[in-house]
């Protein structure tokens, strides 16, 4: 989509652009979180091994820690540095990351290990049907359902060993639900946070709300151009390309567009267009063509309480389950029984002041270039492959 463009909400009122963001956000969310799903099951089985249990020695690795008396090998940590590094592409992968990350691993792997055991004890049981349904999640973020066989294949993990790992994530899942059920958040703590934020949050700038359509060729956005040209109906010129159009805003749906985008970002293009005058259609990138139309002009202004009061409630109670959870994932850290074998392993190594300067030396290979060069070479699905297999954000998809 467009940078500029956010989706309205339905809360009856136009909201600020913070707000339509994490209202369009919610879906680039819940497919993240999908995505996450994908790499952390299958992420955690790699770690464990193809024989499905941990401690599966490799030529030359070596044990680095134990978790509850059983070895964790080297090779599972990296396996799991180099999945966190890809999820965090940006970070600068520096000797004191990398370190960072090791531990990170290792806590993690302590703290599954204490919520299966966690959820065991408390008797948390996953149907079928549940697992069958994760499955079906995880194998359509591939393009088909080859491609996410072949991965499975190149991996060497069994279906048996997936299901049974989902069935573990999902109990675990239930665990944390159970942990956060009681989170709530009073008016008063609402009107609070909404009265210290709103000048910042709930602010909305002044804009337009607008139609937009995004199409793969030039020929089918002209073609729909042509059609509204003739006086046909918006939503049903768009309904009847749905087997092509990438994603598009219904008339009862509009999104909104500040007056800067419209001057200075992506859109300012169609800075010129009178109200309800069809512009485009516009090439944004290969295969991406807008039809984009100004429906009504938006006046600055601050949003009332009572017109985001769900979306605040929405906001806090996140906050308080990451939190509960944090605190929650703290306390099976402290109870997990972990031995670090290696303390060098999860230490910054010392450079002395000398080398510090003239940097490494001719010939050497440092830790971070050696993780630059497998994240690269990693085959764990990411956003981008996902995109490319036509998952993506957006409005209506049909």
């Amino acid at each position: 989509m467009m940078q500029g463009l956010q989706a309205r909400g339905s809360e009856g009122g136009r909201f600020v652009v913070l707000m339509r963001t994490l209202r369009t956000k919610t879906r680039s969310i819940m497919l993240i979180v999908v995505i996450v799903f994908v790499l952390s099951t299958l992420g955690i089985y790699l770690m464990r091994g193809s024989g499905g249990g941990t401690g599966g020695e490799r030529q030359g690795d070596e044990a680095v820690a134990t978790i509850d008396g059983k070895k964790v090998m080297m090779s599972e940590v990296e396996i799991g540095v180099r999945n966190l590094a890809q999820q965090n592409s940006s970070m600068e992968l520096t000797a004191e990351n990398i370190a960072g990350m090791r531990k990170s691993v290792l806590d993690n792997m302590a703290i599954y290990e204490e919520l299966k055991r966690e959820a065991e004890s408390r008797g948390i049981e996953v149907e079928e049907s549940e697992i069958d349904e994760a499955v079906k999640r995880i194998e359509n973020q591939f393009p088909t359902k080859e491609a996410f066989q072949q991965y499975m294949d190149n991996n060497g993990i069994r279906m048996k060993d997936l299901r049974e790992e989902i069935g573990l994530r999902l109990a675990q899942q239930k665990l944390l639900d159970q942990e956060t059920q009681d989170v709530s958040v009073t008016k008063e703590e609402a009107l609070d946070f909404y009265e210290q934020t709103k000048d910042y949050f709930f602010t909305q700038p002044a804009g337009y709300e607008v139609t937009y359509a995004r199409f793969p060729s030039m020929e089918s956005a002209e073609s729909a151009k042509v059609r509204l040209l003739n006086g046909e109906n918006w939503d049903t010129v768009m309904k009847s390309y749905e087997e092509e159009i990438l994603d598009w805003v219904p008339l009862e749906e509009p999104a909104f567009v500040a007056e800067k985008e419209l001057e200075t970002g992506d859109l300012q293009q169609f800075a010129a267009l009178e109200t309800g005058e069809i512009g485009g259609p516009a090439q944004f990138g290969e295969g991406n063509v807008l039809i984009f139309v100004k429906r009504e002009k938006v006046e600055a202004r601050t949003l009332s309480y009572e017109e985001i009061s769900s979306d605040v409630v929405q906001i806090m109670k996140s906050e308080k389950i990451q939190q509960n959870e944090q605190e929650f994932f703290t306390r099976l850290l402290e109870r997990a029984k972990v031995e670090i074998l290696d303390e060098e392993y999860f230490s910054v190594p010392e450079t002395p002041a000398s080398e510090d300067a003239e940097g490494p030396s001719s010939g050497q290979t440092t830790d971070e270039e050696v993780f630059e060069e497998e994240v690269i070479d990693q085959q764990v699905p990411g956003e981008e492959d996902l995109e490319e297999s036509g998952v993506e954000e957006g409005g209506n998809t049909n």
